[in-house]
């Protein structure tokens, strides 16, 4: 009677796997703080009519554009040499996902900035810059939020939602509010624009935290599945 062999898995090319993960992982952090940042200095720069913020963000940009295709390639070589099941499977195709979200919310920062300098800010009436400036505030802090989930391993797609509901509030008021100022139309063109570039940064912001929170969920209480949050 012939016997079953057990063939045991090559730890040695399982840990170099999660080393792979882990590098996929870092630069998925670089790209929040990236986007975080500029999101940061956009509002700035809109707000203090200052066309060099713009200059410097897509400056950036260049810099950072290919972590974007490095970090998608890197997926795909490891969904294609790895065949990764489960755990790992779901982390890879979280950070694919999150990729495309992260250099549009990029794009939408630069857009933002690129507005600075036009004599925009000396058109907004006070209400409509002060909803400006609260848009800002918000999106900032939901990207700082994100970029500190991702770090710490922790759930925040219900703290970002709340947040993203005042951001679409606010969005709608300062429609209103721009539509009925008497702006000069091409200002009333930009400020509508401004308040969905907004808004959409808000909606990327959920969207990649609604991955990491049904990552964490999955991976919870499985070893290797995702890289150690830092610090740990």
């Amino acid at each position: 009677m012939s016997s079953l062999t057990t063939v045991e898995p090559d730890t040695g090319l399982r840990s170099h796997f999660h080393d792979e993960l882990a590098t996929v992982d870092s630069k998925l952090s670089e790209l929040v703080e990236i986007v975080c940042r500029e999101v940061a200095d956009a509002t700035e720069g809109l707000l203090r009519d200052d066309a060099q913020v713009s200059v410097e963000i897509t400056s950036r940009q260049h810099l950072s554009d290919p972590l974007y295709e490095q970090v998608a390639h890197q997926v795909e070589v490891l969904m294609a040499r790895q065949a990764p099941m489960a755990s790992d499977l779901r982390y890879l195709l979280a950070a694919i996902r999150a990729v495309p979200e992260l250099e549009q919310s990029a794009g939408l920062a630069a857009e933002i900035a690129r507005r600075g300098g036009l004599g925009i800010a000396g058109a907004l009436t006070p209400r409509s810059r002060a909803l400006v400036t609260r848009s800002g505030d918000i999106v900032t802090a939901m990207w700082q939020e994100l970029r500190r989930a991702w770090d710490k391993r922790e759930p925040t797609a219900e703290s970002l939602e709340s947040a993203r509901v005042e951001l679409r509030d606010l969005h709608t008021s300062l429609t209103a509010e721009v539509a009925s100022s008497g702006m000069p139309a091409s200002v009333t063109m930009d400020m509508a624009l401004i308040g969905r570039f907004y808004e959409r940064l808000g909606d990327h912001a959920v969207n990649i935290s609604d991955r990491l929170d049904a990552l964490n969920a999955w991976s919870t209480g499985h070893a290797g599945a995702v890289p150690p949050a830092r610090g740990s």
